[in-house]
C-alpha cells in the first residue's frame, strides 16, 4: 500500500494510478492540510531543502541557483551511508548495483578554475585568459561526470556553463 498527498499526480486517472492498479498495488490519500500525515517524506524534504540552503547561504548565492543546490544535497545524500541500511550500505549502491564513485565530487560553491581547451575558437595565447575563475555548482545531472560552474560576466551577467561542452 502506498500513501500520496492530495496532489493531482497522484489522483484519478494519472500515470502514478494506472501503474498502481496494473501492479495490484493499493493507495490511499493523506487528509487535506494534514503534512504531518506524510512524517517521514516531509522531514526528508525539509532536511534536503535546509541543506540547500545553507549551501547557497555558504557563498552568498542568488535564489537562481536554488535547483543546483538541491541536486547536489540529494547527490551528496544518496552516495552516503543510509539508516535504512544500518549505516552499511548506500543507496546509490542498492539502486545501480555497483559503488559509487566519489573521485569528481567537489564542495558546492567552491572556487573552480577551467582552463580554456587549445583547440576551443576562445583560445589565445596571448591576447586572452587561458582560463578562468567560476563558482562549481554541481554535477549536470546526478550520476554525471559533467560539471556546472556559474561564471560571472564583465558585464554582470550570470551564466551556466559546462566546462566539458565548451565556455
Amino acid at each position: 500500500e502506498v500513501q500520496t498527498d492530495n496532489a493531482p499526480e497522484y489522483k484519478g486517472s494519472s500515470y502514478f494510478i494506472v501503474v498502481a492498479k496494473r501492479n495490484s498495488i493499493r493507495t490511499r490519500t493523506a487528509s487535506p492540510y494534514c503534512h504531518w500525515e506524510q512524517g517521514h517524506a516531509e522531514r526528508v524534504i525539509l532536511t534536503m531543502m535546509q541543506k540547500a540552503f545553507c549551501s547557497l547561504a555558504h557563498r552568498d548565492l542568488p535564489p537562481e541557483f536554488w535547483g543546483h543546490a538541491l541536486l547536489y544535497a540529494y547527490s551528496i545524500a544518496e552516495v552516503l551511508p543510509h539508516a535504512a541500511f544500518d549505516d552499511e550500505d548506500t543507496p546509490y549502491r542498492r539502486w545501480y548495483d555497483r559503488t559509487p564513485d566519489c573521485r569528481l565530487l567537489r564542495a558546492f560553491g567552491c572556487d573552480v578554475r577551467i582552463n580554456v581547451p587549445k583547440d576551443s575558437a576562445a583560445w589565445q595565447k596571448y591576447s586572452k585568459p587561458q582560463a578562468y575563475m567560476g563558482i562549481y555548482l554541481g554535477p549536470k545531472s546526478i550520476g554525471s561526470s559533467t560539471h556546472l560552474v556559474w561564471k560571472p560576466a564583465m558585464d554582470g551577467k550570470k551564466a551556466v556553463v559546462d566546462p566539458q561542452g565548451g565556455a
